[in-house]
């Protein structure tokens, strides 16, 4: 294997993406800074295969476009709880990875704990303790120790290996092609532009939120999105939840000295915003804007159910966790309380599509469309007629 240390030069990258493209497959992991910005701040990329290993320095100048077009082809190429790897690559390299299987994903359909650590998958497969001490470093500093760049390495050099021993489990277990549309599900939802306008679907609110203080709620929501988005900051950091759930649900008509009272309690937000944050909610509070706008068709997430909806979740979920078992699945990947609450709810959820609608998706749906009843025998049983 062909080590290429730290790559800070063209030529460099050049001769490695040139070795990487004869490989079987890719193994990539990146560092990268999110503290003080919205957007992450790419500072390495690692990338091993079964011919080579590197560090990539993205902080020095180097032109990235062939890795990004080696990277986004259909070499088999393995993450481990990718998610943010796959969403820096979209946003630092405009490359969306193509073919992946994410090893967390895998080692879930084989029945590994849930959100396994590479450190603890690499030791439960290969039998390989890592260190990790350096996980916790200053990676947009520079020059990175030797101490960091083993640290880096160490994290892809054996991924390829750990890959080979999951997908031999899947094949046994005949759940291989769910791992991979599983980890495709993934990196098609990180590489998704970020929108002001969903910034409404993360909100969780209590039953006793009107619904005029939701639609506040919604228009905030989407305003701090934007505005976090164009100044590169984090969310909290124009304004906290909890204030602005404060604001939308006033029992009075809030002022702009009580707005900004109360987003002097968040640390770094600017009380400035009072201003803007009051035109919106006077622009959602006229009679017209209340009746017609956007936002009256939206259904927040409650985060308590009705006493129907207990009920009925809490039937289904028996029958998942039955389901799971026949599976030999953990029930939290089959159908997570929160994909079957969207569902109960007419909400989007992975149950609705893929392997999830075809292995028990259609069957929920039925039984909450009160389409098959479903009942338990004494031993737990299910019977759906």
């Amino acid at each position: 294997m062909i080590d290429f240390e730290l790559i800070q030069k063209q030529k460099q990258l050049n001769r490695c993406v040139a070795e990487l493209s004869k490989a079987s497959y890719l193994a990539i992991d990146t560092e990268f800074r999110r503290e003080h910005s919205y957007f992450a701040e790419l500072a390495l990329i690692q990338i091993a295969s079964d011919t080579a290993i590197a560090c990539i320095d993205p902080l020095a100048d180097l032109d990235l476009s062939e890795l990004s077009d080696l990277l986004s082809n259909d070499i088999p190429t393995y993450l481990h709880a990718g998610y943010q790897d796959a969403e820096i690559c979209m946003q630092s390299l405009n490359c969306q990875l193509g073919n992946v299987l994410d090893t967390q994903i895998a080692a879930a359909f084989c029945n590994y704990q849930a959100q396994i650590s590479y450190q603890n998958i690499v030791e439960n497969c290969l039998g390989i303790q890592l260190d990790k001490s350096a996980s916790r470093s200053d990676w947009m500093r520079r020059p990175l120790t030797a101490h960091q760049l083993n640290y880096a390495k160490a994290d892809v050099l054996h991924l390829g290996d750990v890959a080979e021993v999951l997908k031999h489990q899947l094949s046994e277990k005949n759940h291989l092609n769910w791992a991979w549309e599983e980890s495709a599900r993934l990196v098609q939802e990180a590489c998704t532009p970020p929108s002001a306008e969903a910034a409404w679907e993360r909100i969780k609110v209590r039953n006793d939120v009107t619904a005029d203080a939701q639609r506040y709620l919604i228009a905030l929501h989407q305003w701090r999105e934007q505005q976090a988005i164009d100044l590169d900051k984090p969310r909290n950091w124009i304004a906290h939840d909890n204030t602005l759930l404060a604001i939308a649900t006033s029992d009075t008509v809030i002022t702009v000295d009580e707005i900004a009272t109360l987003l002097q309690q968040d640390r770094r937000a600017d009380i400035a915003l009072a201003v803007p944050i009051k035109e919106i909610m006077q622009h959602v509070s006229s009679s017209a804007n209340l009746d017609s706008d956007n936002n009256s068709a939206k259904t927040l997430q409650l985060i308590d159910s009705s006493p129907k909806e207990t009920l009925l979740l809490k039937s289904v979920m028996k029958y998942v966790h039955w389901k799971a078992n026949q599976l030999n699945l953990p029930a939290s990947l089959l159908a997570s309380k929160k994909m079957v609450t969207a569902l109960v709810r007419e909400q989007p959820t992975p149950l609705a599509s893929g392997w999830r609608l075809a292995v028990i998706g259609e069957t929920l749906q039925a039984i909450i469309a009160d389409e098959k009843q479903l009942s338990f025998s004494k031993n737990g049983e299910p019977t759906l007629s």
